[in-house]
């Protein structure tokens, strides 16, 4: 998905007759567009239907309902769950949106998901941990939503609990290449995907996701 500030992009390598995993792109209006990653506990058809149901109902609570907070839309989620299907909804989630005008990045998830901050001027990256609590429980209401400058130099990958496992390291390793690329305005996508197929090997026989959003780099002005 490009958008005239951002690219959110992403990919999903699936080896496993169960689907386990989602994720969702959505521009909300001219200044705000949202992503959501989940993955489900559960397995078979009941893991496709209750996946399926979980994006339908965050494209109409933001879309349809102008719902902007991503604690609210997850709230409202597991609301709808629980209230109207009378289903559990359990698993790894994580609703990002990111405010163009405000250059903020407001999230809110739980479970096993990882979320990346990549820093091109600095070369650094920081991994932050969602809390390890149930959708709609007490810790998920404690913990809110957390806010972040999403600056120019800043790249967010969101990791499927499959690809969390050292992703700092992995994600340092390719700092250098991924910040030459990023300059050129080529696209960072195919390196983290390689990267994570490679990873996965042979026996992989599971379904993981990996998002990711930065700014798209000015246009040089040709004189």
């Amino acid at each position: 998905m490009f958008t005239y500030q951002l690219v959110l992009d992403g990919f999903q390598i699936s080896k496993s007759s169960d689907e386990k995993e989602i994720y969702h792109f959505a521009k909300i209006d001219d200044a705000m567009c949202i992503a959501f990653l989940m993955r489900t506990d559960q397995t078979g058809i009941e893991a496709s239907l209750t996946l399926s149901m979980a994006r339908m109902a965050v494209k109409l609570i933001s879309q349809e309902l102008n719902v902007r907070s991503p604690f609210q839309i997850l709230k409202d989620l597991e609301e709808y769950f629980r209230i109207n299907l009378r289903r559990r909804l359990a698993g790894d989630f994580l609703l990002m949106v990111f405010d163009f005008q405000e250059k903020k990045l407001i999230y809110s998830g739980c479970g096993a998901i990882k979320l990346a901050l990549l820093d091109f001027v600095k070369s650094s990256v920081l991994v932050k941990e969602l809390p390890a609590v149930e959708l709609g429980s007490t810790g998920f209401y404690e913990s809110g939503k957390q806010e972040i400058d999403f600056t120019e130099n800043l790249m967010v990958v969101a990791l499927s609990p499959i690809f969390a496992a050292n992703c700092h390291e992995k994600l340092q390793s390719l700092m250098p290449y991924l910040s030459i690329r990023q300059r050129e305005g080529k696209p960072l996508r195919p390196v983290l995907q390689q990267e994570a197929e490679l990873s996965c090997g042979k026996e992989f026989n599971e379904t993981a996701s990996l998002l990711l959003a930065h700014s798209r780099p000015p246009r040089k002005e040709i004189s």
